[in-house]
């Protein structure tokens, strides 16, 4: 058991805020992320901003982000993530992580452009979604 649960919390988040939201807007799985290099490059830009977000809050992350990214790869594959799932069944996404640690990084004057464009992408596609939604009931 790990001693400090919030370094758990931002390994998972790291992986979550990143091949989530650009599975979902590109339909790619993650396999598909990891080994195409600009999307690759994507994901440790998003992850190296949320790492400097955790850090402003006094957690270290034992693992590297390059080692996270390498982990997906070799041990995720052809993965769809669920906000990719929810996408193909035309269901609204969960946007409220993403728009957290958007939040989270402002309070904390911390600069993260490529999670807050991509941020603001996916919520456009939820909003899209939502309203396909309703429109059907």
């Amino acid at each position: 058991v790990r001693k400090d649960f919030r370094e758990e919390v931002w390994l998972k988040l790291l992986g979550n805020l990143t091949f989530n939201p650009i599975s979902a807007l590109t339909g790619a799985t993650v396999a598909d992320i990891t080994n195409y290099q600009q999307a690759s490059d994507l994901c440790r830009d998003m992850m190296l901003e949320a790492e400097q977000v955790a850090k402003q809050l006094g957690c270290t992350l034992r693992v590297s982000v390059d080692r996270r990214l390498q982990r997906a790869r070799d041990l995720v594959g052809d993965h769809k993530t669920s906000m990719l799932q929810d996408v193909e069944k035309g269901k609204p996404i969960e946007v409220d992580i993403l728009n957290g640690v958007v939040e989270v990084a402002s309070l904390t004057r911390s600069q993260i452009p490529a999670i807050s464009a991509i941020a603001k992408c996916t919520n456009l596609l939820n909003h899209v979604l939502e309203k396909n939604t309703k429109s059907k009931l």
